[in-house]
């Protein structure tokens, strides 16, 4: 439990760190690899050497391929485990498979699930369901900022770009050291053919 904890807190930028996390991550996977009680630690290494780790296609395939073969063989006796594989899915590119993984949930309004889903109907370019799960998510919990920012990205992709700044807004008001709220307002300026206002807020928010 105490690795699983630990792995579950790497994120990308621990892994840009050449001596960091990466070779960590890989002495870890090399002590465990006969253990067959860290099965699931093992999946959950490669899955984040899968999201963060720049590799070929080819690597990132056998890495898929491995962690999908470890979690297929074990018990996913718990929502935290179905969220490894359910993420893998995601991480894969395959939207369908995500949504069935997560028809298995118990608990139908935690927030990863309803991240996930907003994601996987996004790959799907279902962005009207898309958006219904992510403004879910913002009413379980309105301080999930992760919500917000996927909410933005979906109304991005319908061209709604007004809104867009709007909720860039909010999240800037909350945090003004949001960098991605203030990136996306000024994209948004631009698309909208306010060059004037993109630069101003680039020029406020990334400078």
């Amino acid at each position: 439990d105490g690795r699983r904890h630990i792995i579950s807190m790497w994120q990308e930028e621990d892994f840009k760190d050449p001596h960091g996390l990466k070779p960590c991550a890989f002495m870890t996977m090399w002590n465990i690899r006969h253990n067959e009680e860290d099965s699931y630690n093992y999946a959950c290494i490669l899955l984040r050497l899968l999201q963060y780790v720049d590799v070929d296609n080819d690597t990132k395939e056998l890495h898929f391929q491995r962690a999908l073969s470890i979690l297929s063989s074990i018990d996913l006796r718990d929502d935290y485990r179905r969220r490894t594989l359910m993420t893998l899915y995601i991480a894969h590119d395959d939207a369908n498979e995500a949504l069935s993984v997560s028809k298995t949930f118990a608990d139908k309004n935690n927030n990863f699930l309803l991240q996930s889903l907003c994601k996987a109907y996004c790959m799907k370019g279902d962005y009207e369901t898309s958006e219904k799960h992510c403004r879910i998510a913002v009413e379980v919990n309105g301080n999930y900022e992760k919500a917000y920012e996927l909410l933005s990205t979906v109304l991005y992709q319908q061209g709604r770009f007004s809104e867009v700044i709007d909720i860039s807004d909010f999240l800037i008001k909350r945090n003004r050291n949001n960098k991605n709220a203030w990136y996306i307002k000024g994209i948004a300026y631009s698309k909208l053919g306010q060059s004037k206002e993109a630069i101003n807020t680039w020029s406020t928010g990334l400078s």
